[in-house]
């Protein structure tokens, strides 16, 4: 078999794809969809670069190795981050009645709040084969 691997590159992540929101309750599909692009896409791993760096120079301050901890808080707010970094735009997204426009505010605000859409969205920013054909 020949495998062509232009088909797998940070190129192909960075392309959008549409992603329909399931109803959280039902299951059935909803008219919310939101575009993302991959883990492995330029943004993404932009975030992921930016990410393990703060680690790492926390980890060696003042020239001296100290174990990271385990904050659960940090850790959900580097995945919203993460996650921000992935979403592209949505379409008929409600807030409270209203539409919600997509800046990477509202993003950050609605991941964080709707942890079915935080699920959605980790689960299919990971899965290639949305994003690599072939």
């Amino acid at each position: 078999m020949t495998l062509d691997l232009f088909n797998y590159t940070s190129d192909k992540a960075n392309e959008p794809v549409d992603v329909v929101l399931k109803h959280p309750v039902t299951g059935e599909d909803t008219d919310v969809v939101f575009q993302v692009v991959g883990l492995d896409s330029t943004d993404a791993q932009a975030c992921m670069d930016r990410q393990q760096a703060k680690r790492f120079n926390e980890m060696s301050k003042d020239g001296e190795f100290s174990a990271p901890t385990f904050n659960p808080d940090e850790n959900r707010a580097q995945l919203v981050e993460l996650l921000v970094s992935c979403t592209k735009g949505w379409r008929n997204l409600q807030w409270q009645g209203s539409d919600l426009d997509f800046t990477p505010e509202n993003a950050a605000m609605v991941i964080t709040k709707v942890p079915a859409i935080r699920d959605l969205l980790n689960k299919t920013t990971g899965s290639r084969k949305l994003f690599f054909k072939g």
